[in-house]
């Protein structure tokens, strides 16, 4: 008899008796932690973590060099030009208020208020959720305009 034929044969006649539950069990937790430690001995192997750690070198690498990238002789200019402030902070307020303005309308179509036919729920929850989304995004708008209008006003 072959370890495969013993196999069958031993769950076969635990499934018969009282404690064919615990047998079961028994294999699923055995089959989870062999699981978990060919996981865990790939994960932590040399060769993974050295990978790992050549990957964020290389991201690292590519972060500085993308900083450096983004750098411009005028940024200083635009940090201390009160009319530049203005005009972002004229464009952030106006970008909250245009996307508060399409959170109301997610709403209203979410909650049926103005629409002639029946949602389904799931299409609704769809609709609220861009909504709120909208909200969070109108908020953040708002945050830039204010951190705008705090510069200006340390000045």
């Amino acid at each position: 008899m072959d370890v495969l034929e013993f196999y069958k044969y031993s769950m076969d006649y635990l499934k018969s008796s009282s404690l064919g539950w615990a047998a079961e069990y028994v294999v699923i937790i055995v089959l989870i932690a062999i699981a978990i430690y060919i996981v865990s001995f790939l994960f932590y192997s040399k060769p993974i973590i050295k990978l790992k750690n050549d990957i964020a070198s290389i991201i690292k690498g590519g972060a500085t060099k993308l900083n450096e990238a983004n750098e411009s002789p005028y940024d200083e200019i635009f940090r201390t030009n009160k009319y530049i402030s203005f005009f972002i902070m004229g464009y952030f307020y106006s970008m909250s208020l245009f996307v508060f303005l399409y959170s109301l309308v997610f709403f209203s179509i979410g909650m049926e208020f103005g629409v002639g036919k029946d949602i389904l729920w799931y299409k609704q929850l769809i609709l609220i959720g861009f909504g709120f989304l909208m909200i969070m995004f109108s908020r953040l708008m708002r945050v830039q305009a204010d951190k705008e209008l705090y510069k200006l006003k340390r000045k």
